[in-house]
């Protein structure tokens, strides 16, 4: 399948609809859905995984161009900890990282208001977790 599949397409325009009410979103060049939330941007992109199985796949940018150290490691395992759906991974680089939150889940079992809430739901720990590792 293509990222111009008409299946996936529609599926990308119901998540934007129901996420449209307060929700700052656009598309990429590459057809993810690109959500602003809070201090944290975020794409979704939808694929098949395998035939009739649709999956959205989410990936926030909880922070950046953090220092690395122990202590950073730490700190993000602790805040991984209160993470229920998805994973932080910490992006190392020479001597700083980025954090980012992934979650992926099946596209078509959710109700239009039961993809909102959950969306937003995964997308607030990401906002959790940068309170908790960022002091702005």
């Amino acid at each position: 399948m293509t990222a111009q599949d008409p299946r996936l397409d529609a599926l990308r325009s119901r998540l934007e609809s129901a996420l449209s009410d307060g929700v700052a979103l656009r598309r990429d060049a590459n057809r993810a859905v690109l959500v602003d939330f809070g201090e944290t941007p975020a794409s979704v992109q939808v694929f098949e995984l395998a035939q009739d199985v649709d999956v959205y796949s989410l990936t926030q940018v909880v922070a950046w161009d953090l220092p690395l150290s122990e202590d950073l490691r730490a700190d993000v395992r602790a805040a991984g900890e209160a993470v229920q759906f998805g994973s932080l991974r910490l992006m190392e680089r020479e001597v700083s990282a980025d954090l980012v939150l992934h979650y992926s889940f099946p596209a078509g079992t959710l109700s239009d208001r039961a993809l909102r809430e959950f969306v937003l739901f995964v997308l607030a720990q990401g906002v959790d977790a940068r309170r908790r590792l960022v002091a702005e």
